[in-house]
């Protein structure tokens, strides 16, 4: 899948995705419609709740306070295991003030692995989604991904 369809899809959907508040099943309305459009395509989430995030934030990035602060799309960063993948991430310099990694899926399982099982929001919120803890606790050892309902 082209990034070029992806850009253009985007600037088709710009009215919305310039909205200041859309919801959950904005974002996966959206997402729907690149797949009836286009077709599937892995990265279409991220892509369209970062361009919404950077419309969003653009005028608070310009504030004095937060010149120094760049939004970034997908960037690999060191982290406990490895490297993590972070689909979006705020950084002021070399360090990351927000980091963010999209589990969004309609009919598909979305995952968790590498440093996503020491976030501290997941180990908060742990029992809201994961089914079976033995399973989880073993993967997370092993270190392979584990699928978890949408996010």
């Amino acid at each position: 899948m082209s990034k070029e369809l992806i850009r253009k899809f985007l600037m088709e959907n710009e009215a919305i995705l310039m909205r200041e508040n859309l919801c959950c099943s904005d974002f996966i309305d959206l997402k729907e419609r690149f797949y009836l459009q286009y077709s599937k395509n892995p990265r279409i989430s991220e892509a369209i709740i970062f361009t919404w995030l950077k419309n969003y934030l653009e005028n608070g990035l310009n504030t004095e306070f937060n010149r120094n602060l760049v939004l970034k799309p997908e960037t690999k960063f060191p982290a406990e295991y490895g490297y993590q993948t972070l689909d979006i991430s705020i950084v002021e310099g070399n360090e990351i003030r927000l980091g963010i990694s999209i589990k969004m899926s309609t009919s598909t399982s979305a995952y968790l692995d590498g440093a996503d099982f020491s976030n501290p929001f997941l180990n908060k919120y742990r029992k809201e989604f994961v089914k079976d803890e033995n399973e989880f606790n073993r993967k997370r050892k092993e270190g392979k991904r584990i699928g978890v309902p949408t996010l």
